[in-house]
């Protein structure tokens, strides 16, 4: 990778991101989907699983290991026939002194993971521990390469989602530029939020229709975001195909 512009940095090379997952906060009752048919997990990101609630009578086995919890619905038999639980069950998980309430509904499908995250106070403070004693600049390459690597903080906000952004030429623009909307497709794949120290990082995953060559400047648009601190492009030349990565960091909210 080559030095960019706005800060210069040289990273790992790393997997696109994953696909979505479920999170919750303890300041509200949430509902989510579980499988009624795979063990489910459940994960205490800001410490040990402390205990688990719930009515055995619905059907449901819970085990607890260290910051885990797993979730399994039990064949239920009626009048001789196995049937599968579908409906709606409460879970309270106690994770890291905090209670969380859980409407679980069960459905057929994969495992699902459920993550037990610290709330918007608890968030912002550790973020403003983390990073609030760096430069703006700092902090924005700080966002890049936690997301570069896929090693973020629990502190961080992160919410995943596939949404097509269709980049037209401003009027007057070169014929260079011009082209370079032909030939890419752009999808943001999920946004990373620091509370506390006023910052959002939005992740593209840039599919080239053709080979193209990019650079930081072109995504300075509207489309992307509004009060720019970083753009960082990888890698900058793309084959017909190939997939890159784009970060966009801007201020959001004056903290």
């Amino acid at each position: 990778m080559q030095k960019h512009k706005l800060f210069g940095c040289l990273l790992m090379c790393a997997a696109l991101p994953a696909a979505a997952e479920q999170t919750v906060t303890p300041e509200m009752t949430t509902p989510i989907k579980l499988s009624n048919t795979d063990i489910n997990r459940v994960v205490c990101t800001n410490g040990e699983m402390a205990d688990a609630i719930f009515s055995k009578e619905k059907g449901l086995k819970v085990s607890i290991q260290g910051k885990n919890a797993f979730v399994k619905y039990l064949i239920q038999v009626t009048g001789g026939a196995e049937q599968l639980v579908r409906k709606p069950t409460e879970l309270f998980f106690v994770c890291d002194s905090q209670v969380y309430s859980l409407v679980a509904s069960p459905e057929p499908g994969p495992s699902q993971t459920v993550y037990l995250s610290s709330g918007a106070k608890n968030r912002a403070e550790k973020n403003m521990a983390m990073m609030g004693a760096m430069p703006t600049e700092e902090k924005a390459l700080f966002l890049i390469q936690a997301a570069y690597k896929d090693e973020l903080s629990d502190s961080l906000n992160v919410t995943r989602k596939q949404e097509r952004v269709k980049a037209s030429p401003e009027k007057g623009s070169p014929e260079e530029e011009k082209q370079l909307w032909e030939e890419v497709d752009i999808t943001l794949s999920r946004t990373i939020r620091a509370e506390g120290v006023g910052l959002l990082l939005k992740e593209y995953v840039v599919t080239a229709r053709k080979n193209v060559e990019l650079r930081e400047i072109n995504f300075l648009r509207k489309e992307f975001g509004e009060e720019f601190v970083a753009v960082m492009v990888d890698p900058l030349k793309l084959k017909e195909k190939e997939k890159g990565r784009l970060f966009i960091v801007e201020r959001v909210g004056r903290q």
